[in-house]
């Protein structure tokens, strides 16, 4: 999946940009805690998968 994709389905999700790190980028979830955001352009489907469904896990109820 591509980097700006899966920024864009994160966004939607409720989280955001927090800093910028070495090789990846910190966000955060919609409830405040923190998560990396690999720095490369095209992103393995899985982790993809698996960070969209952790993000919707962290979202406010």
């Amino acid at each position: 999946m591509k980097r700006l994709l899966l920024e864009q389905k994160l966004r939607t999700l409720g989280c955001n940009f927090h800093r910028n790190g070495g090789n990846h980028d910190i966000w955060n979830y919609e409830n405040g805690r923190k998560f990396p955001f690999p720095g490369y352009s095209d992103i393995d489907e899985g982790l993809a998968k698996s960070m969209i469904n952790k993000a919707k896990q962290n979202r406010r109820n």
